[in-house]
């Protein structure tokens, strides 16, 4: 299939917690200039591709992130939103492009890897060039208050078991936060019968907090807003390490679940088209650090509950091919391939 013609996990919780493997190797690179056939890098402005829709929990961080790097490199840089085909219309458009810099995109393993595996389009996701690491996150259970979810998981397990609440919010069919939906109904038993899927999990938050929907699976960028001022309830993250935006809310391990962080913890990272020069990705990584570090990435991180983690590209190429391997050994992908795209 041709997704330019349709509109771990954190890795790993071994991983979550790692210091900024690298940092001292790329230290002081955004001062330097690497170079493409055009004379040095960078010389005009860049794009960076976000494959989900406007609102979802990277298009929110790419808004303030990818400025902040055109400053790093002394150039515009911009965002562009390519949703569709469950992230994969916009990470075949970036893997397609000139491989000079200028084209770059953001996803979050184990998220896009996930779709890639279920959907098996007909490019190779592992070509993809790592610039690197800035955060950490975990997904969350979350449910609009109205339905007075006061007991969390396990009250929300009742209420779905009892027919009280039927439908589940997520992004499109066949994308990651329907596999997590898939595997959370079938592992920790919350029978939600209808799954309703938006173009990023953005706008399937705002469907919880609107009551369309009672309950579903987000992220804290996309929650933050809503739960300040009480308009949806977060009952629990789904990986062991929690999220620093809510420290009061339990992890379901902290619930006696089993640690499922291969597939709920997630790894932002950017990444750059194969083929890219060593000394442009260079340059780029040395800006992601740089931007991380930044007394404005700080504060920022700070008063949203960003957990910031910069680690360079060979942590980004590992983090991607951990889940090509992990999620397969962990999943039966047949199974879950057929409900997702049924």
């Amino acid at each position: 299939m041709d997704y330019n013609s349709v509109p771990s996990g954190a890795t790993c919780n071994r991983r979550a917690y790692l210091l900024s493997a690298g940092a001292a190797a790329t230290a002081g690179l955004a001062g330097c200039l690497g170079s493409t056939d055009e004379g040095e890098f960078p010389n005009e402005s860049i794009t960076v591709i976000v494959p989900f829709g406007e609102g979802s929990s990277t298009d929110v961080l790419a808004r303030q992130i990818v400025p902040l790097m055109g400053e790093q490199l002394g150039v515009d840089a911009n965002v562009r939103n390519v949703p569709g085909s469950a992230s994969l219309h916009g990470t075949q458009e970036a893997l397609n492009a000139d491989p000079d810099g200028y084209t770059l995109l953001m996803f979050n393993p184990p998220s896009t890897p996930t779709s890639y595996l279920i959907n098996e389009p007909d490019f190779d996701i592992t070509e993809l060039e790592g610039i690197g690491t800035y955060a950490v996150a975990s997904l969350m259970l979350v449910a609009n208050p109205d339905f007075g979810v006061e007991e969390g998981v396990n009250d929300l397990m009742s209420r779905y078991e009892s027919g009280e609440m039927s439908q589940w919010a997520g992004q499109v069919e066949g994308s990651f936060y329907h596999v997590v939906s898939l595997f959370l109904r079938e592992s920790m038993d919350i029978p939600w019968e209808t799954y309703v899927g938006y173009d990023g999990n953005g706008p399937a938050t705002e469907s919880v907090v609107s009551g369309e929907n009672p309950a579903g699976v987000s992220s804290a960028a996309a929650t933050v807003g809503f739960t300040d001022d009480d308009r949806l309830d977060v009952l629990a993250t789904l990986a062991s390490f929690g999220d620093p935006a809510y420290p009061d809310v339990p992890a379901i391990t902290d619930l006696g679940y089993d640690n499922i962080d291969f597939l709920t913890g997630l790894t932002r990272c950017m990444w750059a088209p194969p083929g890219t020069p060593d000394d442009v990705l260079d340059e780029l990584t040395g800006a992601l650090e740089g931007m991380v570090e930044s007394d404005e990435m700080q504060q920022y991180a700070e008063e949203n509950g960003v957990n910031l983690q910069y680690n360079g590209r060979e942590f980004a190429n590992d983090a991607l091919e951990d889940v090509i391997s992990e999620v397969p050994a962990n999943l039966d992908m047949d199974a879950i391939r057929e409900q997702a795209l049924d």
